[in-house]
């Protein structure tokens, strides 16, 4: 516990020293995989709860991006990009693969695309046609592997979500739903 408790202090040091990102890792929870990308924004905060299990590569898009982590959740080989907020719930398994956007990345006007790059080396990205939309997964879901949840989504409270899916609705609560487009398949009784 103690070595835990270590590598969550490092990485909570680095991470503010390197952006002053306010990150908050409840000393029962582990971080096995410390990719955390701030790029040149600043003010991002990681929450992360209790007795949680993150593997995760996450990538704070824009300035004051926030994720938050709740208790007794597991998420293994996720990749999660940020440009605004995120929330997951408590009790949530998110499995391998799974990908994890709050925004669209890019304009949909070719014009308007055409420089993000060149902008991003520079740190001047403009985001301004850009959709930027919070995503929730509430508490007790279960996202199967490979899974892709985009902008704008909320996953209800006791959802299955099936490996390969790709969420660019609601999915109620307590609903198994697959698919792409994501769909609810059936109630979970």
């Amino acid at each position: 516990m103690i070595g835990v408790i270590r590598k969550i202090s490092a990485l909570q040091r680095r991470i503010s020293f390197v952006r002053r990102a306010n990150v908050s890792v409840c000393p029962s929870s582990r971080v096995l995989y410390e990719k955390f990308s701030l790029g040149t924004n600043t003010g991002c905060s990681l929450t992360i709860g209790s007795r949680s299990l993150i593997e995760a590569a996450i990538t704070f898009e824009k300035d004051n991006a926030c994720i938050e982590i709740g208790d007794n959740t597991f998420m293994g080989g996720c990749t999660v990009s940020l440009a605004k907020s995120i929330r997951i719930g408590d009790n949530v398994q998110v499995a391998w693969g799974t990908i994890f956007f709050d925004h669209n990345s890019h304009a949909l006007s070719a014009n308007l695309r055409r420089d993000d790059l060149a902008n991003t080396f520079r740190g001047k990205k403009n985001w301004e046609h850009v959709r930027i939309a919070p995503l929730v997964i509430a508490d007790d879901v279960w996202i199967g592997a490979n899974c892709i949840v985009l902008a704008g989504t909320h996953i209800g409270q006791g959802s299955v979500v099936a490996a390969g899916a790709v969420v660019t609705k609601d999915v109620p609560p307590n609903v198994l739903a697959g698919g792409n487009p994501c769909r609810v398949i059936r109630q979970i009784t």
